[in-house]
């Protein structure tokens, strides 16, 4: 399994939470969503046929571009 780290800074309201889980669910592939609204952080586990790729993809199409973490940003 594999797992995408990424900042979503465009998420506001849980709403965005949702919007963002229900999105992703929905590929196929996708394990499991985790959006922290705090810290707008976002979690991705998945297996083939879901890659970074498609799932950066999704994000962008439903309106919430994903951004390498900062932590990560940092290093």
């Amino acid at each position: 399994m594999a797992r995408l780290e990424a900042s979503v800074p465009d998420v506001s309201c849980q709403h965005c939470v949702s919007r963002i889980t229900k999105g992703l669910t929905g590929l196929a592939g996708v394990r499991s969503v985790k959006v922290d609204l705090q810290s707008k952080a976002l979690l991705v586990d998945y297996v083939a046929p879901a890659d970074e790729a498609s799932i950066r993809g999704k994000l962008i199409e439903i309106g919430y571009p994903a951004q390498e973490p900062t932590n990560k940003a940092r290093q």
